[in-house]
């Protein structure tokens, strides 16, 4: 990324009018991967040399059992796709254990790459004439050891000074995790938080 480019993404982001899409993708298997967009505008948008098919998807909260070692949250994705509601009604159901994960990608930088933040199996699957309704569901253990995605949130999840910092000043001390914090620091290229995300709508950890 050039300097230039870096110092556009810096002042987008005081503007705070950062934008983000929701992506969803799933495996079917490695011939059959089905990638949505949660945006009306387009019918279907080309993204790091793959095709998103627009659709209206509802996102629910993150919940977890009893124990703590499981958790899902639930999707609902339009059938208007008319491809995708062909294999829906015919196929629905063996869609059950397959992989699903989640992305942020930001619209005015399509150059960038999505970015991953939550990954897990297909369960509770429902369908109608107009949805697909589903849950990802990830166990925690094995997850934390598969890979370190990052988690839905407004605020940094990064550890203040390490290497995905990036910030090695010494008039600082501490981070209040916050954007505000790291365009203090003239370090807002690194923040490791989603500033976009409604608060009902936040995945946390």
């Amino acid at each position: 990324m050039t300097v230039g480019i870096k110092n556009e993404i810096a002042e987008y982001l005081e503007t705070d009018e950062v934008q983000t899409r929701l992506l969803v993708v799933i495996w079917y298997d490695e011939n059959n991967i089905y990638r949505f967009i949660a945006d009306d505008s387009v019918e279907s948008i080309e993204i790091d040399g793959n095709v998103y098919q627009s659709a209206p998807i509802v996102r629910g909260t993150r919940e977890e059992n009893s124990d703590n070692s499981i958790e899902s949250i639930s999707l609902e994705l339009s059938n208007k796709w008319q491809e995708w509601a062909a294999i829906v009604a015919n196929h629905g159901n063996e869609f059950l254990g397959k992989k699903c994960t989640l992305y942020e990608w930001f619209p005015d930088y399509p150059e960038d790459e999505p970015v991953a933040m939550y990954s897990g199996i297909l369960d509770d699957i429902k369908m109608t004439a107009e949805t697909f309704s589903l849950s990802v569901v990830r166990v925690l253990g094995d997850y934390e050891q598969e890979a370190p995605l990052m988690t839905y949130d407004v605020n940094c999840q990064f550890v203040f000074k390490s290497d995905r910092c990036g910030y090695n000043g010494l008039e600082y001390y501490s981070c209040g995790k916050t954007l505000n914090d790291c365009i203090q620091r003239h370090n807002q290229l690194n923040f490791g938080g989603y500033p976009s995300v409604p608060r009902e709508y936040l995945i946390n950890k």
